[in-house]
């Protein structure tokens, strides 16, 4: 009988025979090779119960200090089934852009580059559990703009843009969509908040940050402090993702700052950090005395209509019917390129009441709409950009000019009118829109003012229309 291991049908060399037991005794890196080493850019390209990060899977992070996808009884995250509420901090905003620089930020990859649309809020998972939105009102300023609903994994993202379309689809597992109100976010400051059943979950003040175009976020993302993005990152935003451009999960790299800063103690792991020198030039030119023209004046709104909106009294749309906040100058852009607002001032009775004083462009055939107060919610307003301060204008007669950095009105853009009389429970348009070197009563441009009860058209043509498709 041949001795078992001495056959020679049976021998294995020892070479092969240890890479078969350190084979054996690291099962692991088998698994690796087979799945968190595959390439991928979704989700769905993945084994079950992982996910694609920085174009590989990973396992999903645990579920309350469970195993990954160990999700507790009843619990489906996929449908939100079960899944408990939210509590405070777990739900965080991350990111908020209140001044997209207009005709360069297209953020919600719609293609139009809008300084209204594009603004966004980016909220975030910080816990390790799947969450709940259902019923978390997006409120601005202490009025909803949107109601969350379904669920959001562990350490993931969720964008809610102002207006357009949400159509990037580099997010990764980020989800992405537009809400149901213009946002209205004020480039001169606005406070952002996430509201459950009259708690607050979380609330961002952002202050004025007009200049630099530049979001507001935190760094590092999910638990820092909030900084302007220029501060750290060579980008003016990163909807979606980490500030250094990466998929958006918990646990994002420390950003670097730009302006040469030793951070080194104050963010864990920041190593080799760089100064970046940011010079960043105007966004766009000065205009000339021929690109802005004060185009409608409401210094006399309708004193008492039960019509909501621009049919009656409410010109902003606010709900609210304000002899003084529904007062309007409409001023539009009437050049073929951006302009730089900054320095351009409004004149009221020989006064200033308000100035540009920082970087802000202003869109070929886009208006600009200055408010006496209230919140301007009208939808027409989601391609105009919005300005509100106290205009004070008199129906007994005044002046209104808009002015160039050097204090010199624009070719059209003053209008006058000698009392109530001259546009009473109406707006003062100019005739023809954009062109015309008369301004008229607003309803004696109305062919039929019983189909069209409007008293006014801030952020439009008179017909309606916008100023980039064309006034008739």
């Amino acid at each position: 009988m041949t001795e078992y291991g001495k056959t020679k049908a049976h021998s294995v060399s020892p070479l092969v025979l240890s890479l078969l037991l350190a084979l054996l005794a690291t099962p692991t890196l088998l698994t690796s090779c087979d799945d968190t080493q595959r390439q991928c850019t979704e989700d769905e390209e993945c084994p079950i119960n992982m996910r694609c990060v920085f174009n590989k899977c990973e396992e999903r992070p645990a579920f309350d200090g469970t195993a990954a996808g160990d999700l507790p009884d009843g619990v489906d995250a996929m449908n939100c089934q079960g899944v408990p509420p939210v509590t405070e901090s777990e739900l965080r905003i991350n990111e908020v852009h209140t001044s997209p620089l207009n005709g360069a930020d297209d953020s919600n990859c719609d293609g139009l580059a809008s300084n209204l649309q594009d603004e966004f809020i980016e909220i975030v998972n910080n816990s390790s559990g799947v969450l709940s939105l259902d019923g978390i009102e997006v409120q601005v300023n202490g009025t909803t703009k949107h109601t969350l609903s379904g669920c959001l994994e562990p350490s993931r993202g969720l964008v809610l843009y102002s207006g357009g379309t949400a159509a990037c689809t580099v997010l990764g597992g980020t989800q992405a969509l537009v809400s149901s109100k213009s946002l209205s976010l004020s480039n001169s400051g606005t406070q952002v908040s996430l509201v459950l059943s009259g708690t607050q979950l979380d609330v961002v003040n952002v202050p004025s940050l007009s200049s630099g175009n530049s979001s507001w976020t935190r760094a590092p993302d999910f638990t820092g402090d909030f900084l302007k993005h220029v501060e750290v990152s060579t980008t003016r935003s990163s909807p979606g993702k980490c500030i250094n451009g990466e998929e958006l999960i918990k646990g994002c790299m420390p950003a670097s700052p730009v302006d040469g800063d030793d951070v080194s103690s104050d963010v864990a792991d920041a190593t080799d950090v760089t100064d970046v020198p940011v010079d960043v030039p105007p966004p766009c030119d000065p205009p000339s005395l021929d690109d802005l023209v004060l185009n409608e004046v409401l210094f006399d709104p309708m004193a008492s209509n039960t019509t909501p909106g621009q049919a009656g009294g409410d010109a902003n749309c606010d709900g609210v019917q304000e002899s003084t906040k529904d007062e309007f100058v409409e001023v539009v852009n009437v050049g073929m390129s951006d302009v730089n607002l900054k320095g351009v001032r409004l004149g009221v009775a020989g006064a200033s009441k308000y100035t540009f004083t920082t970087d802000q462009c202003l869109g070929p055939k886009q208006a600009l709409v200055f408010f006496g107060g209230g919140t301007p919610s009208c939808p027409e307003f989601a391609d105009a950009l919005v300005v509100v301060d106290s205009l004070g204008l008199v129906n007994g007669g005044s002046t209104v000019a808009i002015f160039d950095a050097q204090g010199v009105a624009f070719t059209l853009g003053t209008a006058t009118w000698a009392s109530n009389a001259d546009a009473s429970d109406q707006s003062l348009q100019r005739s023809p829109d954009l062109t015309g070197t008369a301004f008229v009563p607003f309803t004696s441009l109305i062919t039929d003012v019983v189909a069209d009860p409007r008293k006014q058209s801030p952020g439009t043509c008179v017909n309606g229309a916008l100023f980039s498709t064309g006034c008739q």
